[in-house]
């Protein structure tokens, strides 16, 4: 329902038109159907030419001396696994001696830091608070960092298993 025009003098309110109402919108035109180039279908009795690829030097002394059709082993890649899991034991092993480290030397620093900035008198109730109110969450801190370090392992020990089953 359109509004009449208003009376000289008065504001017109917003969403109020004057003009005729709009024509609908048209309907959507689907998209023009625009066919693939396609190639010509290729010979397969016809051999590939190329010689943009170089092969591997491997591959050439692998075709001379082996036949294409004989099955290659690849036992060798197991034990570089095994050293891989070892190292990750090693550094998972180093991390959690540096994290325990860490929170000795930021224990000590901060003992050290509340001795030089309060008298000997205040110094065991500040200690005290300090503790108690750090106490906490250094506690939950530790706790996450061991859970993380825990759950880094149990998902090495599940993949070692994983191998294993796999091989045998």
């Amino acid at each position: 329902e359109w509004l009449p025009e208003p009376t000289p003098g008065q504001k017109r309110k917003l969403g109020h038109r004057r003009d005729d109402p709009p024509t609908p919108p048209s309907p959507r035109q689907p998209p023009p159907i625009i066919p693939r180039k396609t190639l010509p279908p290729r010979n397969s009795n016809i051999p590939l030419v190329g010689g943009s690829l170089q092969t591997s030097p491997i591959l050439i002394d692998i075709e001379n001396t082996i036949s294409r059709k004989q099955q290659h082993s690849f036992n060798s890649l197991l034990p570089l696994e095994q050293q891989k899991d070892q190292n990750e034991q090693q550094t998972i092993k180093a991390h959690q001696e540096f994290l325990e480290n860490k929170y000795k030397t930021l224990e000590n620093e901060r003992e050290n830091k509340l001795h030089v900035s309060f008298p000997e008198q205040m110094w065991t109730q500040v200690v005290t608070f300090v503790k108690e109110t750090l106490e906490k969450t250094l506690e939950n801190k530790k706790n996450n960092d061991q859970k993380r370090l825990d759950n880094l392992l149990l998902d090495q020990m599940r993949e070692k298993a994983v191998r294993e089953i796999k091989d045998i």
